[in-house]
């Protein structure tokens, strides 16, 4: 029955990512927040850029084998998360839009991974 319940969650979540059409593309719900159903569903799935309207500049493997929430994860600490789960690899690269998206203080070690990235 567990397994079943994470089948659907991922099929949700891949829906929601993928059927811009969907009415219920745009529902907050709580799938994504499970730390196991989130990490089972980004290991799940390969990102092909394309325009980047879709990869989301935060949590997506966009830009190799890793995201940048993986490779700064104090810089993440510090994004509004409104932003994290909704900013597009296009709209963040536009104009460098991903910077303003830092809002806390920054640490040396946020510092450190910000210029890393």
């Amino acid at each position: 029955m567990k397994t079943a319940a994470y089948a659907l969650r991922l099929r949700w979540l891949w829906l929601q990512r993928t059927d811009a059409n969907r009415p219920c593309r745009d529902l907050d719900l709580a799938f994504g927040q499970d730390p196991v159903v989130a990490s089972m569903f980004q290991n799940s799935i390969d990102i092909n850029l394309g325009d980047g309207h879709l990869a989301l500049f935060w949590n997506d493997r966009w830009n190799g084998a890793n995201s940048p929430y993986l490779i700064a994860p104090d810089l993440c600490k510090i994004l509004r998360p409104k932003v994290v789960k909704n900013r597009t690899v296009a709209q963040a690269l536009a104009g460098r839009a991903w910077i303003a998206d830092i809002v806390g203080p920054l640490t040396i070690e946020a510092l450190r991974q910000y210029v890393y990235i």
